[in-house]
C-alpha cells in the first residue's frame, strides 16, 4: 500500500515537469497531490489575449506622418505639395507647384509655372510663359513656337534668327549686316533756281524721256512765305496747241503748301497718280498756284534747258493773272523756264 502511494506521487511529479517543459503548465487543470480533489483552472490564453489587445491599441494610438520627404520619390504625386522639395523630381508632376523649386527639373513641365524660376531650364517648354525672363537663353534650340506676346523686358542678347514681326521700338545699335536692298532714293532733275524777277500763277513745260521712267513728285519755287494751294495737270505730247484747251489736260494732284521763300525749294508730296513716260515720249505738265511762283525768262521756243541722261527738260510758258485757270491769250507768256525739281524713278 505504501509502495503504491509512493509510485502514484512519482508519476504526478513526472507529468507536471513535462508540462512545464512544453510551456502549457497553465493550459489544463492540474490535480492536487491529494486524491479526489482538483485545482482550479487557470487559463493562460485569456491573459495572452488581453496582452495582445492592449499592444494593438497602443500601436494604433502611436501612428504619425513623416516630417521629411522619402529618399526616393513616389510613383504618383501627393495631393498637396511637400513642406520642402524632394532631392529628385517625381515621375509625374504635382497638381500644384511646390513652395520652393526642386534642385533639378522634372522630366515634364508643371501644369502651371512655379512661383519662382528653377535654377536650370526644363528639357521641354512650359505650357505658359513665366512672369520673369530666364537668366540665360535656352542652350540648345529656341522654342518650337514663339510666345503669343513679347516679353515684358528684352533679352540680354539677340536671338539667332529674326522675329516675324518688327519690335515696337528700334534697336539700340544697327544690325551687324546691311539690308538685302538699300532704301529707295529717287532720281532727280533740277532746273535753274535763278528767277530774274518774273513770276506768275504757274508754268506749262515739256519733258522728254530717254529711258522708261515714272514721275512721282515736284519741288516748286514758291513766291512769298504764305500758305496756298498748288494744282498739277498733265497731258501726253507737247503743251503747244493746248494752252487754251482745258479738256486736253488731266488733273493729277492738289496740295496745300507753305512757301519756303525765294531761292528755296518748297517740297510737294508724292502725286496721287504718278505719271509713267516711255523712252522717246514727250509729256507736258501745267503747275498752277492760287498764289504765285517764280520763273525765269529764256531763249526761243523749243529751247533745251536740262538733259541729265534720263530725262530732258524744255522751256515753256508762264501763266499770268490771279483768276487764271488756263491761259487766255493775254495771260500766256512764252519763253519762260519753270523753276523746280522733278523726282522720278526708272522702271
Amino acid at each position: 500500500m505504501k509502495f503504491a502511494s509512493f509510485s502514484l506521487n512519482i508519476m504526478l511529479i513526472v507529468g507536471l515537469l513535462g508540462r512545464v517543459a512544453h510551456g502549457n503548465v497553465f493550459d489544463e487543470t492540474v490535480p492536487e497531490l491529494t486524491t479526489g480533489r482538483k485545482n482550479k483552472k487557470v487559463k493562460a490564453s485569456s491573459s495572452s489575449s488581453s496582452s495582445s489587445s492592449s499592444f494593438s491599441s497602443r500601436k494604433k494610438k502611436g501612428k504619425k506622418t513623416s516630417t521629411s520627404p522619402s529618399t526616393n520619390p513616389s510613383e504618383s504625386p501627393s495631393s498637396s505639395p511637400s513642406m520642402s522639395p524632394s532631392a529628385s523630381p517625381s515621375n509625374i508632376p504635382s497638381s500644384s507647384p511646390s513652395s520652393s523649386p526642386s534642385s533639378s527639373p522634372g522630366a515634364s513641365p508643371s501644369a502651371s509655372p512655379s512661383i519662382s524660376p528653377s535654377a536650370f531650364p526644363s528639357s521641354s517648354p512650359s505650357a505658359f510663359p513665366s512672369s520673369n525672363p530666364s537668366a540665360s537663353p535656352s542652350a540648345s534650340r529656341p522654342s518650337a513656337s514663339p510666345s503669343t506676346s513679347p516679353s515684358t523686358s528684352p533679352s540680354t542678347s539677340p536671338s539667332t534668327s529674326p522675329s516675324s514681326i518688327p519690335s515696337a521700338s528700334p534697336s539700340g545699335s544697327p544690325s551687324p549686316t546691311s539690308s538685302a536692298s538699300p532704301s529707295y532714293i529717287p532720281s532727280t532733275l533740277e532746273t535753274p533756281y535763278n528767277s530774274n524777277g518774273f513770276s506768275g500763277q504757274g508754268n506749262m513745260f515739256d519733258v522728254k524721256a530717254k529711258k522708261d521712267l515714272l514721275i512721282e513728285r515736284f519741288d516748286i519755287h514758291a513766291k512769298g512765305e504764305d500758305t496756298s494751294t498748288i494744282y498739277v495737270y498733265t497731258k501726253s505730247g507737247s503743251y503747244s496747241g493746248s494752252e487754251f484747251v482745258s479738256v486736253d489736260w488731266t488733273h493729277i494732284h492738289t496740295e496745300a503748301y507753305t512757301s519756303q521763300g525765294k531761292n528755296n525749294k518748297t517740297a510737294l508730296s508724292v502725286f496721287t497718280s504718278p505719271v509713267e513716260i516711255k523712252s522717246g515720249e514727250i509729256q507736258s505738265f501745267y503747275v498752277r498756284s492760287d498764289s504765285a511762283v517764280w520763273y525765269t525768262t529764256c531763249g526761243p521756243y523749243g529751247y533745251l534747258v536740262v538733259d541729265n541722261g534720263d530725262l530732258q527738260f524744255f522751256e515753256g510758258v508762264g501763266v499770268k493773272g490771279a483768276s487764271a485757270t488756263f491761259c487766255d491769250r493775254a495771260e500766256c507768256l512764252y519763253n519762260r523756264i519753270w523753276n523746280g525739281v522733278i523726282d522720278y524713278k526708272l522702271v
